[in-house]
């Protein structure tokens, strides 16, 4: 997926399902923050707002801020979405064997 650092962006629209394939209920009891990791897997910003969750597919929505990503270098990142269950403070980890990438585009300079 492609980021621009100073633009709009759609929002990132995901179907997460269980192990026995079912759509996940996140409409209550979970909290979300998306991570962007470098190559060596380390954390360079972390994002924890306008992320929601639904009962249906797909199930999470990230909505990004104009200008949100405007303090990260251009690149490829990969992205770690994790959802927290309130009561326990357990965390699953959406893709965690094969992360979803983006690519941010740096503002264009004048």
């Amino acid at each position: 997926m492609k980021l621009y650092a100073d633009r709009e962006l759609p929002s990132w629209l995901v179907e997460w399902r269980d192990w026995e394939r079912n759509v996940i209920d996140f409409s209550s009891g979970h909290t979300f923050r998306v991570e962007f990791l470098t190559r060596r897997n380390r954390i360079i910003h972390t994002k924890t707002t306008g992320i929601t969750g639904s009962s249906t597919s797909p199930n999470v929505s990230v909505d990004w801020a104009v200008g949100e990503l405007a303090g990260i270098g251009a690149g490829y990142y990969s992205m770690r979405l994790v959802a927290t269950r309130t009561a326990d403070s357990k965390e699953r980890i959406f893709r965690e064997e094969a992360l979803p990438s983006a690519q941010i585009l740096a503002a264009p300079t004048v």
